[in-house]
């Protein structure tokens, strides 16, 4: 539970239809700071999935998750999920999560956006992802979709 959304809607008070704080900044520190994990997040979430779908899978089916560092080198900016000749990239811009397939065909390496994730922040700095413009999706949720892009993929062409 995000006990700091419930702490900030108890510190709120009602106005005219309109959510108000004493400290207006304070939910939008938390929903920046929110989103500016997001990508590690869900990095170490998916290596967690992925480690049970290694677990439970045949060998040719089996994954391998990358990061993807920004130009310091030290900032976490998206990972890559390889399995075969597919490669399943997730970056982070800002507020913003584009999430890329790519495969080999032959020679060529042809690549198509799967997503495109925008960040919503809520008047108590609770964070939800609107992926393609129409689905609300949470952390959990999202992990399960990359999760599912992947192996719809590989079953397509790899598997």
């Amino acid at each position: 539970m995000d006990k700091q959304w419930v702490k900030i809607l108890a510190e709120s008070r009602l106005e005219d239809g309109q959510w108000k704080q004493t400290n207006p900044n304070v939910p939008r520190e938390v929903g920046r700071s929110s989103i500016l994990k997001t990508i590690a997040e869900l990095n170490m979430e998916l290596r967690d999935a992925i480690q049970v779908f290694n677990d439970h899978c045949k060998k040719e089916k089996k994954m391998s998750i990358f990061p993807i560092h920004g130009k310091d080198n030290e900032t976490l900016s998206g990972f890559v999920v390889v399995v075969g000749r597919l490669q399943l990239q997730v970056l982070q811009h800002q507020a913003q999560i584009n999430v890329q397939i790519s495969r080999m065909q032959g020679f060529q390496q042809r690549s198509e956006i799967l997503h495109t994730l925008e960040a919503h922040c809520d008047p108590f700095g609770g964070i939800s992802w609107i992926m393609d413009q129409k689905s609300i999706m949470t952390k959990d949720m999202l992990v399960k979709q990359l999760l599912h892009d992947i192996c719809h993929e590989a079953y397509l062409s790899e598997w």
